[in-house]
């Protein structure tokens, strides 16, 4: 769920925040004696990484978070990196995906990773979000009723709704709809297969980009063009 993704993406950033601290010999300056320099230091690191302004805005986000229950403990008394500027919003990069390359694109996942079509096809038609696919469920499937269950506790607006289905996705889900309630309709897998664990929602982009480098797609066209 959304709990589960803020997880990951804590995970991920204090495993980078620990391997930069390592890296640079700063071990034992995590608490009370990390200086705004160290700070800025490390958010020039992520720059240096060649992450987007997005990705930046969102690490400075969380490394605030993190200090500031520090604070909360009695670790430290000032959070350095509190008077980081943020940076610009970049443009969403992404444009219409065309008709013939649409075609190519769904002849690539269907010979070469149908779970990944169904994502599509559930980009496309049924207008989800690709965080809103990764956390479905197989309790939340109604294909005798042609619609797919989205949860609030799942959806962007946290508002839960019914996302309607084409008669091929039903077909092809019907294989799954006799599995546990509680496991997820695209699994940690390599096949993306139903599982009691969740696929990373990246794991969608990494499938997309292997598929556009292949394929040699221009960068704008994303997963997310689809909904367009």
């Amino acid at each position: 769920d959304g709990r589960e993704a803020t997880m990951d993406s804590y995970s991920s950033i204090t495993k980078m925040f620990n391997e930069w601290i390592e890296g640079s010999n700063r071990t034992g300056k995590v608490t009370g004696n990390f200086l705004r320099y160290d700070a800025v230091c490390y958010m020039d690191y992520i720059l240096e990484k060649g992450c987007s302004n997005r990705t930046y805005n969102n690490t400075l986000k969380m490394m605030r978070a993190m200090f500031s229950w520090a604070i909360e403990r009695c670790y430290c008394k000032e959070n350095p990196f509190a008077n980081i500027k943020t940076k610009t919003k970049e443009a969403k990069k992404r444009i219409v995906i065309d008709e013939k390359s649409r075609k190519k694109i769904a002849e690539y996942f269907t010979v070469k990773d149908p779970q990944m079509m169904i994502v599509c096809k559930l980009v496309y038609n049924s207008a989800m979000r690709p965080k809103e696919i990764a956390n479905l469920k197989i309790e939340d499937l109604r294909l005798e009723h042609r619609y797919i269950v989205v949860r609030d506790s799942v959806a962007k607006n946290k508002k839960s709704r019914c996302a309607t289905i084409t008669a091929d996705v039903i077909e092809y889900l019907r294989q799954f709809e006799d599995l546990p309630g509680d496991f997820y309709l695209f699994g940690m897998n390599k096949d993306l297969h139903p599982s009691d664990k969740r696929c990373a929602i990246s794991s969608f982009a990494k499938r997309w980009d292997k598929m556009r480098a292949f394929l040699k797609l221009p960068m704008e066209m994303q997963l997310y063009s689809l909904r367009d």
